[in-house]
């Protein structure tokens, strides 16, 4: 859990913006299969968005890929 995914999922309303390691651990412990390499793409994945969409100057918002889910 990083910067990144905190950011990413609290600006989607599913954390507290100061939600710590373990909270952001157990969301993800819950909702998905205990598969390693499933986490390890999860995370990739978060980690390009939140760099490429998600930033914390000039986000892009309008062009991001989990804007559908808002």
């Amino acid at each position: 859990m990083d910067a990144y995914t905190r950011r990413i999922l609290a600006r989607h309303g599913l954390v507290d913006e100061r939600a710590g390691y373990e909270e952001l651990k157990g969301l993800f412990m819950e909702h998905l299969p205990g598969d390693v390499e499933m986490f390890n793409e999860y995370h990739a994945l978060l980690v390009r968005t939140g760099k490429d969409y998600c930033r914390t100057r000039e986000p892009r918002c309008a062009q991001c890929p989990l804007g559908e889910f808002l």
